[in-house]
């Protein structure tokens, strides 16, 4: 395997769902007086090695159920193109699934072992994405999971660890981070509709109709736009801040609902890219309100 093949199994293109949101809550923290760098950074690379724990773990058992047949219209995968062998897959899995577990413990013994707990959970779910006798994504659970682990996992985690505390503006971050990241899913499965319904993987689009996703694409827009403005407190500067993020995400929107099939890909990168600038609006704003007023 090249350093090339690990890096496309790993999917790049999908971290800043993880290490976004993980971002606003270390720069929320720090503000708040949460300044352990060692802490973040651990924060960071849990986030990083789990997400790409379960990219590996979709692309071995979507593989393995037929999902990723000779129809496919997203991006290649190396193992159903034939590029890689099952044991590279899982050997790709292993040693982010080793990262995430040695970042995690030591994060765990600095701050609180029972969040080994917690930890635990994240490998867990990471596999049962599609794995195991029942794949959430399979049952149309997928946008559930992601909702909680890049977006209320990832942000209250984070800044309970920096900061010792749970707070209103970190649910509320968190959830408006989450809903954009929900939105990488959203196309993801708008675009594999068809291949999807024939191989019985049963997505909340799949369940509710292709209709359906620009819909629920357009309401997670609006809903991290109305969180946004509420976690900002009065925050004039984020709420102005916020508009060149809502007219992108729209154009993105409006992009999505006049292509189909591989054009989706596009916004499909679009869309991870809006989860970076919402993140940077929040960033900010909450450095222009920390430091400068």
């Amino acid at each position: 395997m090249t350093l090339k093949q690990f890096i496309s199994v790993s999917r790049p293109y999908s971290w800043p769902a993880s290490l976004a949101p993980i971002a606003v809550a270390i720069t929320l923290a720090w503000l708040q007086g949460g300044s352990n760098w060692l802490i973040a950074v651990l924060c960071l690379v849990v986030g990083l090695s789990a997400q790409s724990f379960s990219n590996c773990c979709n692309d071995y058992y979507d593989f393995k159920r037929g999902a990723d047949g000779g129809e496919r219209v997203g991006f290649s995968r190396p193992l159903a193109s034939g590029q890689l062998r099952e044991r590279d897959i899982i050997g790709v899995a292993l040693f982010w699934g080793l990262i995430a577990a040695v970042a995690g413990v030591t994060l765990c013994l600095l701050t609180n072992p029972w969040l080994l707990l917690l930890g635990a959970l994240i490998i867990l779910f990471a596999w049962m994405y599609t794995g195991g006798p029942y794949p959430l994504a399979y049952l149309g659970l997928g946008d559930v999971a992601v909702m909680t682990f890049y977006g209320w996992v990832a942000v209250m985690t984070t800044y309970y660890l920096l900061t010792g505390a749970i707070t209103t503006q970190s649910f509320l971050v968190a959830t408006a981070m989450g809903a954009v990241a929900v939105n990488i899913l959203v196309v993801n499965n708008y675009r594999d509709y068809e291949e999807d319904r024939k191989n019985d993987k049963r997505t909340s689009i799949v369940r509710l109709g292709q209709e359906f996703a620009p819909k629920f694409y357009l309401a997670n827009i609006l809903l991290a736009w109305l969180l946004s403005i509420v976690a900002f407190k009065g925050n004039i500067w984020g709420i102005v801040l916020l508009l060149p993020y809502l007219l992108y995400a729209l154009s993105v929107y409006r992009q999505m609902i006049h292509v189909t099939g591989s054009q989706l890909n596009a916004v499909l990168r679009r869309t991870s890219m809006g989860v970076v600038l919402l993140a940077v609006v929040h960033i900010a704003a909450y450095l222009i309100d920390g430091l400068l007023l």
